[in-house]
């Protein structure tokens, strides 16, 4: 199974330890506090937070039919929807991580501090794009029209290869007279 499967199955089993007033067997049990007007509403614990966020990512992810290996999105833009999908409650960089094929934190840290393009090498610039458009799928969206524009400007998506510094880039010798 899958880390965030796992996080899944622990929230699901429940397994939460007795506060040590209720295990000591004291009595001294804390006052509520009284709900009215907007508190009135409950608001969500942490875990369920937690357990939706990783629902929502289990849902994504079983998304099928997503083309691999293309990606039409700029690293600004993947690096925008990246930073909002952590704005949702429950969210953390360590379950996207694992969402996004168990990357490394510190390559999806690199990626989002990258300027422009600079970022195309990164695992996290492919991850994040093919799981971003399974979540457009999800929700039923259409393309937008920056991804139009991409796919008519690079048919074959953007490069996955970051440049490498310097002018002249090193190439395998050709025949048995090239050394």
């Amino acid at each position: 199974q899958r880390a965030h499967e796992k996080e899944l199955d622990k929230l699901r089993g429940g397994g939460k330890r007795k506060s040590s007033t209720a295990a000591s067997g004291n009595g001294a049990a804390k006052k509520k506090a009284k709900t009215t007007g907007e508190d009135a509403q409950r608001k969500k614990s942490g875990a369920e937070m937690k357990k939706e966020a990783l629902d929502l990512i289990q849902r994504i992810n079983a998304v099928e039919g997503v083309r691999q290996g293309v990606v039409y999105d700029t690293c600004p833009q993947v690096a925008k929807k990246i930073k909002e999908f952590l704005q949702h409650d429950g969210m953390t960089k360590k379950y996207l991580c694992v969402a996004l094929g168990d990357i490394n934190s510190n390559s999806l840290q690199k990626f989002l501090s990258a300027k422009g393009q600079d970022g195309c090498g990164n695992v996290a610039y492919r991850a994040g794009y093919e799981f971003f458009e399974k979540l457009r799928v999800l929700e039923g969206k259409g393309k937008s029209a920056a991804r139009k524009a991409n796919e008519l400007k690079h048919p074959d998506g953007f490069s996955l290869e970051k440049a490498r510094a310097g002018k002249y880039k090193w190439l395998p010798p050709q025949g048995p007279n090239d050394w």
